[in-house]
């Protein structure tokens, strides 16, 4: 299946399936140099498999790094870094094709998903939308969020009171309020803080 490599996408999901693909890098500050293990041998990168030597020569499996804490590891490997990524199919254009989501896009997908469930909607109908921006924090730099909701699914969802007030926000503020302001807008108006919170995700 091809692999799409693209930031900034559309797409939907083919199911709910994950696999994880964990491996180790250069460190950020490395990325131009040739690194050598200590047999003085050039490293290939990514690394997923085999044995690494450590700066006080203990000998680890790749596999066993994953769960190790980030301050110990930089201290056996300072050249390295190591990265999960999640791999998911997805359709782009009605092509399906497998994605390495990060871990925070991955994350930022899976609270959605929860959020679309929760709510009666089903993920796999949806379609979803993930921006890239360099200049934000690794944590914010991918943002995923939900695309239009159909005006069908959104009348099965939203009561109309609360499509009311989602529709006041919108012309009171010229700027998309953030998700703080706008569940205290709904607390006012009655909608508990579960509900304003899922509104957000979906409808805001």
């Amino acid at each position: 299946m091809e692999w799409i490599r693209e930031k900034n996408i559309s797409f939907k999901l083919v199911n709910l399936e994950i696999r994880e693909d964990f491996a180790i890098w250069k460190s950020w500050d490395k990325r131009s140099e040739t690194l050598k293990d200590s047999a003085g041998n050039e490293m290939i990168f990514p690394i997923k498999k085999g044995q690494l030597v450590g700066s006080d020569g203990s000998i680890k499996e790749v596999a066993d790094l994953k769960y190790m804490k980030k301050v110990e590891f930089f201290k056996l490997y300072p050249n390295l870094a190591k990265n999960t990524k999640y791999i998911r199919c997805i359709l782009v254009n009605g092509q399906e094709c497998n994605y390495a989501f990060t871990n925070s896009s991955n994350f930022k997908l899976a609270n959605l998903i929860d959020t679309l469930r929760n709510t009666g909607i089903n993920p796999l109908e949806v379609n979803f939308v993930q921006t890239f921006d360099k200049n934000l924090s690794p944590a914010n730099m991918y943002n995923i969020t939900v695309a239009k909701i159909t005006d069908k699914v959104e009348s099965n969802i939203l009561l109309q009171s609360e499509k009311d007030i989602v529709e006041a926000i919108k012309s009171k503020f010229e700027e998309k309020v953030g998700e703080t302001r706008f569940v205290e807008i709904m607390k006012s108006n009655n909608i508990t803080e579960i509900r304003a919170k899922e509104i957000y995700k979906l409808f805001y």
